[in-house]
């Protein structure tokens, strides 16, 4: 939950530096070829995505898409932060997309509670599948991966479906990505997190003040739920990967662990990837094989 520029830096250039022996070939997949396209506006706000194509050139077929979702406790980060991520995908011939969502503040920002951020990353989904034709994407292949908070996010996309169903002209278009990446991502929000901190406060009281404040204990506590992933698997869950340090102080691995059970017991594909002694972002050496990973995870699970 904390800021995870710094991961999907080191994530992208594990990846991209070996592919390609001239910076020429290696940078094109760095620059998205949308750049700031608007894909929903709310809470005074507009919501934005990157998108990146192969080699910058737009496929004549439609692709599959992996939707790359930042960190940042909810609070923080940006869809730049996944620009080097969304090269680990674009040299593996998927199409990237980096979207940006409402962020949380206790002061500047104290309306975009959940589900804000949980909407739009729905809405982005949904964006995408009604101009997969415009984009030259494949609507019924969309992955997603997300880092700490974005873990949280993406973790809900495969577990729900359309929350907000206001908007007709996205009327009755599914949400609900086909895999999922989650890094170091929180799945269950009504655990006990107060002797855990992030920086100055604990992760208890990130998770509190971005659920909302303003709510009776009984309430909290129900809306915790309807935030946490783990208790919305079921028979139509997706596939899911998880990555996750098993000395992580910020978001115990007990979130993924939690998890992969519930899935597995629905006789839902899960992988949990443990890094030993780690704590919630991950060190150099570790990067390729998780881009490997996740790389084969989506091929497998994003079949035409």
């Amino acid at each position: 939950m904390t800021r995870h520029f710094m991961v999907s830096l080191v994530l992208g250039l594990a990846f991209v530096i070996p592919q390609s022996a001239a910076l020429a070939q290696r940078l094109p997949a760095l620059f998205p070829t949308h750049r700031d396209l608007v894909y929903g506006a709310a809470g005074g706000e507009k919501q934005r995505m990157d998108i990146y194509y192969p080699d910058m050139l737009k496929p004549a077929t439609l692709r599959p898409v992996i939707l790359l979702v930042h960190g940042g406790a909810w609070r923080e980060g940006n869809k730049s932060d996944m620009a080097l991520a969304a090269a680990l995908f674009t040299k593996a011939d998927f199409v990237a997309i980096s979207i940006g969502y409402r962020l949380f503040h206790p002061e500047k920002r104290k309306q975009n509670i959940y589900p804000a951020a949980y909407d739009d990353v729905q809405r982005a989904v949904r964006f995408l599948r009604v101009n997969s034709a415009t984009y030259a994407i494949d609507p019924q292949r969309i992955g997603a991966m997300g880092f700490s908070a974005g873990g949280h996010l993406v973790a809900l996309l495969g577990t729900t479906d359309t929350r907000d169903n206001s908007d007709p002209l996205l009327a009755k278009v599914s949400s609900r990505v086909n895999a999922v990446v989650s890094v170091s991502g929180p799945t269950d929000l009504t655990t006990d997190y107060a002797n855990l901190r992030l920086g100055k406060v604990t992760v208890q009281e990130l998770i509190d003040d971005f659920i909302g404040r303003n709510l009776s204990p009984k309430a909290l506590l129900a809306q915790k739920k309807k935030a946490s992933p783990l208790f919305h698997v079921d028979g139509k869950t997706v596939p899911h990967l998880f990555f996750h340090g098993d000395n992580d102080m910020v978001v115990p691995v007990e979130n993924s662990r939690k998890m992969a059970a519930a899935l597995k017991a629905q006789k839902i594909s899960a992988e949990i990837v443990e890094f030993p002694g780690e704590g919630h972002a991950f060190k150099l050496e570790m990067i390729p094989q998780l881009a490997e990973k996740s790389s084969v995870f989506f091929s497998k699970h994003l079949k035409p």
